[in-house]
């Protein structure tokens, strides 16, 4: 949580517009994660903050109404959505993804 606080703070929120905020969070704030989540199981709560994290980078530390529900901010592209995956999810896939790797090819490291 620390290196995606320290990428936050780096950008200046006030510079980006919200297409190049989506943009950073799909790409940058996510893939920081990836290594972490190859090797365990991220906790409910953690997940849970470093979306908020996200979901407050994307809309700006304004007060008011949020242009688009986190919902749909998540869902994929073709049902209108943004396409951003939640940590949870990305850290299911990714521990599926070796599961499935084992159990496949149990030849494999």
């Amino acid at each position: 949580m620390d290196r995606v606080k320290g990428c936050l703070s780096d950008w200046k929120e006030r510079l980006l517009n919200r297409v190049e905020r989506v943009t950073l969070a799909k790409s940058i704030l996510s893939s920081i994660l990836i290594y972490s989540m190859q090797n365990m199981w991220l906790p409910q709560g953690i997940c849970d903050e470093l979306d908020k994290i996200t979901r407050r980078f994307i809309w700006g530390s304004s007060d008011h109404n949020h242009w688009m529900k986190w919902k749909t901010l998540t869902q994929r592209r073709h049902n209108r959505g943004l396409g951003i995956r939640t940590t949870w999810e990305a850290n299911v896939a990714i521990l599926g993804k070796h599961i499935w790797t084992m159990l496949h090819d149990p030849s494999k490291l």
